[in-house]
């Protein structure tokens, strides 16, 4: 276990710790770039070089041994019901001969690639987006790595969407959608910047949707279970599922559920002032994709299936955080110091509750033998 705190603490420093010095010197964007390669490089050999680390690596790894052993063809992409991109990602290193552990490193290498360019309108939060990012979302990127991917790529399609260019935000999500289907559901997330959705930034709507959307998950499960088991028969997937979940309702359970719930009441109460000293870059545009994700969560709870819907908009609570953090220091007043080392700490444990629990089977982490 000591081994795989030194790893996961190590791409923490790395990460946040570039970050820093990328934000401090307010380097341009070829400058930008060129920098972050090396964070990007290291955290990928690292993720590259893992052992049975995540619970889908085994069948990520099976499908690039099936490329690698040629039965596995380009025919394959059109009538697979597993996602073109990702399958020609397998086919073109598999026709290179590349070893498994540097599919799994470009896989993350891609994946860290979108998410430092989504941050190129400001890359003065990388320090606490990557912060967030790695305590809250990089563990479950090691397990659900195709979503993952489609979610960063989803991140950096909010630059279209937060300026209005409709056509490169379509285009942008249409290539997450062939690395996970279920980014499907972010199409028309792009409306949500309309005039007639301005009633999503006031407080009081956001703490009644969102006390209101907790309250009818369980009514709301039952009903959509019901009609997913009559469709899903997929038995290695559901057993792989219902293991995910399992991980999940352990890190997810009792306190673990309070801190999340009260983190999302948190932002929606400071919503406004976000809004207004972020106004610069349309904060609350991006709120309301925030708000429309846990709302979601909310209603599907910890299912197992339909939690993914929600995954990419839910799972922007850690730029949020991310703001309200750099908000709180920017203040300079000792309840907001108190509070934002708060935060930062609470999100720190739940970092290392999850890796102690075994979250998406992200521990131990062990390295493979070349």
């Amino acid at each position: 276990m000591i081994q795989t705190f030194i790893v996961y603490f190590f791409i923490l420093f790395i990460a946040v710790g570039c970050g820093y010095v990328v934000s401090c010197n307010h380097m341009k964007l070829c400058l930008y770039n060129r920098f972050v390669f090396f964070p990007i490089v290291v955290i990928s050999m690292l993720a590259g070089f893992r052992y049975f680390v995540g619970t889908d690596w085994e069948n990520y790894y099976y499908i690039y041994d099936l490329a690698l052993q040629n039965n596995l063809s380009i025919e394959d992409v059109t009538v697979s019901t597993m996602e073109p991109l990702y399958l020609i990602l397998n086919l073109i290193l598999s026709f290179l001969k590349a070893p498994y552990q540097f599919f799994f490193a470009i896989v993350m290498g891609i994946h860290l690639c979108f998410l430092y360019k989504s941050f190129k309108d400001y890359t003065w939060l990388l320090p606490f987006g990557l912060f967030f990012y790695i305590v809250s979302v990089f563990t479950t990127s090691l397990n659900i790595q195709r979503q993952t991917m489609a979610f960063c790529i989803f991140l950096m399609a909010t630059h279209y969407y937060r300026n209005g260019n409709l056509f490169k935000y379509v285009f942008t999500i249409f290539i997450a959608i062939c690395f996970h289907f279920s980014s499907i559901v972010l199409l028309p997330i792009y409306f949500l910047r309309s005039k007639y959705f301005s009633f999503l930034d006031k407080r009081l709507v956001g703490i009644v949707l969102y006390v209101v959307s907790f309250f009818l998950f369980s009514y709301c499960l039952n009903l959509i279970n019901a009609v997913l088991e009559n469709y899903v028969t997929n038995a290695k997937y559901l057993g792989n599922m219902a293991s995910l979940g399992n991980l999940d309702m352990e890190v997810n359970s009792g306190m673990g559920i309070l801190i999340f719930h009260m983190l999302d009441l948190l932002i929606i109460v400071y919503s406004g002032k976000l809004s207004v000293y972020f106004k610069q870059i349309k904060f609350n545009l991006l709120y309301r994709v925030f708000l429309t994700g846990v709302i979601l969560s909310n209603i599907f709870g910890n299912d197992v299936f339909l939690s993914r819907i929600p995954f990419a908009l839910e799972n922007v609570r850690f730029l949020m955080l991310a703001f309200l953090v750099y908000y709180l220091f920017a203040r300079k007043r000792m309840f907001s110091y108190v509070l934002a080392v708060m935060l930062l700490g609470i999100n720190l444990c739940t970092f290392i509750m999850s890796i102690l629990n075994g979250h998406s089977g992200c521990s131990p982490y062990t390295f493979a033998q070349l």
